[in-house]
């Protein structure tokens, strides 16, 4: 299956993005990886370890409604969308992304947390107990 490359513009800057998923028994893995058009080799990568469902497959790729936590409000999230794609970019901005240098997040999930948004319904079920430990 070829990846499937997207596009979108975030204030005045074109970026590329491709969302990987693989699967381990009962756990979706989606990695995202954003660059700047032209510059795909200097990657901010994200990396998420979910739930995964036999029927309706990962919740973040086919979407799930999440809690925000300072809003609180009901949001649906799938990194199908744009929008969301774009908030990981200004996440990673924010955290000394610039586009000419490579960084990752090995736990999305984690930064999704710092987001804002209630991940709690998200954790595999072999790292909820972590979760709720240390949050």
């Amino acid at each position: 299956m070829k990846k499937k490359t997207r596009k979108m513009v975030v204030v005045g800057q074109t970026y590329v993005y491709v969302l990987n998923q693989s699967y381990q028994p009962e756990e979706s893995i989606i990695t995202l990886k954003i660059s700047l058009e032209g510059q795909k080799n200097i990657t901010l990568s994200f990396k998420f370890c979910t739930w995964e469902d036999a029927i309706s497959g990962s919740p973040l790729y086919v979407g799930i409604d999440l809690n925000h936590r300072v809003t609180k409000a009901v949001e649906h999230f799938s990194l199908n969308h744009p929008s969301r794609i774009k908030e990981f970019i200004i996440y990673g901005n924010e955290h000394g992304w610039t586009g000419q240098n490579s960084m990752v997040f090995h736990d999305g999930l984690e930064v999704m947390h710092d987001m804002g948004y209630d991940i709690s319904c998200l954790m595999p079920k072999n790292k909820r107990t972590t979760f709720i430990e240390r949050y």
